[in-house]
């Protein structure tokens, strides 16, 4: 059966310290010469618990990590659906959303359904993105809701990206105004009052 490991050590190409979470079938041996075919030297394994995983708690999983989870599930839809749910979690950018992938893809490998696996992760995935994965299930048409998923997520994205860089230039330019302000205050206004 499936375990979810964390390691730490070093890449044995660059010496780069390396931390992560993989799922393995053997045992703290096996994950170690696993790791080493990837080039990772890892002294330190243990087995995931959730107590102990040391994820930082206010890291967010952003649009664009569920975004490229959604392509790549929808890309993969000829894999089984743990082994899909592996593979983004092995491809994932952001470690805390990486390491809830691999619990999920580890749920899902048990015999759960993947919306239930993910509504234990309220932080991570929202109840729209839960719900519509549900009703994908249910329908059996999983591939059409996660492509539909993507292209939400991406409008989104793109939205998010559009307002905050249209809304940078005003508030840089009221940044300056208030310093120009403060400056007339405290310099010019006291030099007036003794002409």
């Amino acid at each position: 059966m499936p375990t979810l490991y964390e390691y730490r050590g070093a890449n044995v190409d660059t010496g780069r310290k390396e931390r992560g979470t993989i799922v393995s079938s053997g045992d703290d041996t096996a994950v170690f010469n696993e790791l080493l075919v990837r080039g990772i030297e890892a002294p330190h394994i243990r087995e995931y618990s959730a107590a102990s995983s040391g994820l930082p708690r206010r890291v967010r999983v952003r649009t664009a990590d569920h975004l490229h989870f959604f392509e790549s599930m929808a890309f993969l839809k000829n894999l089984t659906l743990s082994r899909a749910v592996r593979i983004c979690a092995e491809r994932a950018n952001n470690r805390r959303f990486a390491t809830t992938l691999h619990i999920v893809a580890k749920d899902v490998s048990d015999g759960m359904e993947l919306h239930s696996a993910m509504a234990k992760h309220p932080r991570d995935f929202t109840q729209l993105m839960i719900a519509l994965v549900h009703a994908a299930q249910q329908a059996t048409a999983g591939e059409e809701v996660y492509e539909n998923l993507a292209e939400m997520l991406e409008f989104e994205y793109t939205t998010k990206t559009d307002v905050s860089e249209g809304l940078r230039g005003p508030a840089l330019l009221t940044l300056f105004g208030f310093g120009a302000v403060i400056t007339m205050f405290v310099f010019f206004v006291p030099r007036i009052k003794t002409w």
